[in-house]
């Protein structure tokens, strides 16, 4: 650090954080909840859980359902990955499916 002193108070954080700013990009297990729960409005909507990678409405959305299905290889083989058996299991709950090949109708 370079022992400089900061202008921000805790009344200028009160402040920030009642207005709903967000202080870091959400990682880890925060992250992969909001894709979650994102899929699953999407599944509400849809009756299936079957995002194209480049989904226009929400291209984040279609990334991490790409990137779920990566993980799997790793987890299926061993490797180390950050889905576990509870995050499989709640894609499952979900219909997901692992493999994007012929999802739709090709």
């Amino acid at each position: 650090m370079d022992n400089k002193r900061s202008s921000m108070t805790d009344e200028k954080i009160s402040a920030l954080e009642a207005i709903g700013f967000v202080w870091a990009k959400p990682n880890g297990q925060v992250r992969w909840d909001k894709h979650y729960a994102e899929l699953q409005a999407f599944h509400a909507e849809h009756s299936h859980a079957n995002v194209p990678t480049k989904y226009e409405p929400n291209p984040a959305l279609g990334r991490w359902v790409s990137t779920q299905r990566a993980e799997y290889i790793k987890f299926t083989l061993g490797q180390k990955t950050f889905l576990t058996r509870e995050k499989v299991a709640n894609l499952n709950t979900l219909r997901f499916r692992w493999s994007a090949q012929n999802q739709y109708g090709l």
